[in-house]
């Protein structure tokens, strides 16, 4: 068996996964983010508790004679250690968006912005280059006792084998790494002053990062010794859990929030500077695409406020007509990324009339939703990169009827895979990959990632949403006085 974990925005759920690529079992344990106004926060050590329970309650649940190798994938966030290798302050989140005036003010100025095109990806507050620098203006006594940084998910690896390292994903999402020459970038380094050191050593997340230590086996009750991979962050994972590993194939993951991405053998320019570009996890690739604004999360917020049953409301989506009749729903609770990239930006629903319904907003927000990943792929096409397939996975893929208006929108066929836990099939992926149960990610791709139903686009409904979705980025561009240059 593998032991794959996945701690998300609300929950870690630890999996063992058999040889198939078949999830075996599962447990599931709840967590709570501190989010207080622009602030997204957690103590590292509170979530290594949370994952060590969640894995001791699944091997205590369900023991099995062994266990041949270990892989933890997180949200994005970023851990800073002082020379004792203890967190200085909690963890910073990508939902927090404190480091908005630093953007704003390090894009302004001529000798850092010509740097941060070569990062792939604007600089946002998510970033942790930006969240350093607010740390260096608010927290300058924090500042000056970190002597390590490093991703969540690398703290948790150090607690599992005692060995400090990261991967691609969490340097390319650092904005201070030059994804083109896969190096860190020297004068934005100065402009944090912080050097390259401070950063461990960068490998792919198949790679074997150390094993299992006493210490550990101790509170989860994985056998000492136990290879653990290097991991990456839950997007990244999520895509080859979803079949990303070809050139061409584009795999959208539809959860808390939605990633879009596509292998490319090269960076493309973007002028636009809609899409992140980073570094495969396949040698010689670049993943191309972005992370969207909360999507999932705004529906799950929307059932608990209003005791809403989506199992009630979805059979209802198909009766309501492409538009919504008028109704125009925004997602974006906590901030826009890819494609819009405006921090500031909120949910809003605007033509709301008595006449509508719970399932008008459904379907309000399968559009809104959906119109982000048709910008996306609108930026790649554009740019001379051809998706030739598209794969949804991730919890929000389940529904036939929500995947139906999907792909009337897209206007290309959309494929479901029949493994929807895209991140914990993930990291099975890279453990198997890393302990050599295949010799590359596209062999265990092609062996373990399959299609169980494909939907085809109704062209009629295609062209109208053609003029639906100009409708809504003027609407959302009059919102909130921002356009894509």
């Amino acid at each position: 068996m593998l032991l794959s974990v996945d701690v998300g925005t609300s929950f870690c759920k630890a999996c063992l996964v058999n040889e198939k690529g078949e999830i075996y079992a599962q447990e599931k344990h709840p967590y709570r983010i501190n989010l207080e106004g622009r602030k997204a926060e957690i103590h590292p050590d509170t979530v290594w508790q949370v994952v060590a329970n969640t894995i001791q309650a699944l091997l205590t649940a369900h023991p099995v004679g062994r266990i041949l190798g270990v892989g933890i994938s997180t949200l994005l966030g970023y851990v800073f250690l002082d020379s004792e290798g203890k967190p200085v302050r909690p963890a910073i989140l990508y939902l927090d968006t404190r480091a908005e005036e630093e953007c704003l003010k390090a894009i302004q100025r001529e000798e850092l912005s010509s740097r941060f095109l070569r990062t792939g990806r604007r600089l946002t507050p998510e970033l942790l280059a930006a969240q350093l620098r607010w740390i260096q203006i608010h927290e300058g006594e924090y500042m000056a006792r970190i002597h390590r940084v490093l991703g969540l998910k690398d703290y948790l690896v150090l607690q599992l084998t005692g060995e400090l390292g990261t991967d691609f994903a969490h340097v390319n999402y650092s904005g201070l790494y030059d994804v083109e020459d896969n190096q860190f970038d020297p004068v934005l380094l100065s402009w944090i002053d912080l050097k390259e050191e401070v950063f461990p050593p960068c490998v792919y997340p198949y790679e074997v990062a150390g094993s299992v230590q006493k210490s550990a086996s101790d509170v989860t009750g994985i056998p000492t010794g136990t290879p653990v991979i290097r991991g990456s962050t839950d997007g990244t994972t999520a895509m080859y859990g979803g079949g990303i590993a070809e050139l061409g194939t584009a795999v959208w993951v539809s959860g808390t929030t939605d990633v879009c991405m596509c292998l490319h053998s090269h960076p493309i320019p973007d002028p636009s500077r809609i899409l992140s570009q980073n570094t495969g996890m396949i040698p010689g690739t670049f993943a191309l695409g972005g992370a969207t604004g909360l999507s999932g999360g705004t529906l799950q917020r929307l059932v608990d406020l209003f005791a809403l049953k989506l199992e009630d409301l979805i059979p209802s989506v198909p009766s309501i007509p492409p538009g919504s009749e008028g109704l125009f729903f925004f997602p974006g609770l906590a901030g826009e990324r890819s494609p819009y990239w405006n921090s500031s930006a909120r949910g809003a629903i605007l033509g709301w009339r008595m006449e509508h319904t719970a399932p008008h907003f459904l379907r309000a927000w399968i559009e809104g939703s959906t119109y982000r990943v048709f910008r996306i792929l609108q930026a790649l096409k554009s740019n001379g990169v051809k998706v030739q397939t598209l794969r949804i996975a991730g919890g929000g893929a389940a529904w036939d009827a929500v995947n139906q208006v999907r792909t009337d929108i897209l206007g290309i066929p959309l494929k479901r895979v029949s493994q929807r836990e895209g991140t914990i099939v993930g990291v099975a992926l890279f453990i198997a990959v890393g302990i050599g149960l295949f010799p590359s990610l596209s062999a265990g791709s092609k062996e373990w990632i399959r299609i169980e139903r494909e939907y085809s686009p109704d062209l009629e409904k295609t062209s109208v949403y053609k003029v639906l979705f100009h409708q809504y980025e003027k609407l959302f561009f009059r919102l909130y006085e921002r356009s894509i240059s």
